[in-house]
Formats: C-alpha cells, structure tokens, sequence
C-alpha cells in the first residue's frame, strides 16, 4: 500500500516530483520564471488541472504549475530546501 495524504478531498501520493509537459519538478524546490518572480510549490493540487498548487511573492494567489509553465514558463531552479535530517541530531 502507498503512503498517501488528504489534498482538498482529494488523496494523493506522497511525492516529492512533480511531472508537467515532460520536464519534472522537485516539490521541495523553487523556480524563477522568465519575468524574475520566484515560485514554490504548496502543498495543494488545483482543481481546475489537478497539478500542484505554486504561490510567489509577486502574485496575490496560489497558480497551478500548469498555468505557471504556460504563462510564465520556462522555469529554472531557483533553490532548493536541504533535506529535514540536516535539522535534526541523530543520537
């Protein structure tokens, strides 16, 4: 059985990839669009397209990445957050 977790009603895997138009990208990354506005992922799917939900600091509401790919595509890596077990001692 797969690992999965509630999104708006909606059951999803647990994924840290996103694929759209054939590039994939990292959940846990952001990207810059061709204007200079930096996106990143939330943790909501779009009902309207049903891929992940992206907000920026430049726009006042959440985007699908599809509509961000197709209106202010292409997008580049901006960064990229290190992985949860840097915050925590193992003992």
């Amino acid at each position: 059985m797969t690992d999965s977790v509630c999104r708006h009603d909606v059951v999803m895997p647990l994924e840290d990839s996103a694929v759209f138009a054939g590039v994939t990208y990292d959940l846990n990354s952001s990207y810059t669009d061709r204007t200079g506005s930096v996106w990143r992922f939330e943790d909501t799917v779009s009902d309207a397209d049903r891929t992940w939900d992206m907000s920026s600091s430049d726009h006042c509401y959440k985007e699908s990445l599809a509509d961000v790919v197709l209106n202010w595509g292409p997008l580049r890596v901006h960064a990229t957050k290190p992985p949860t077990s840097l915050f925590y001692r193992h003992t």
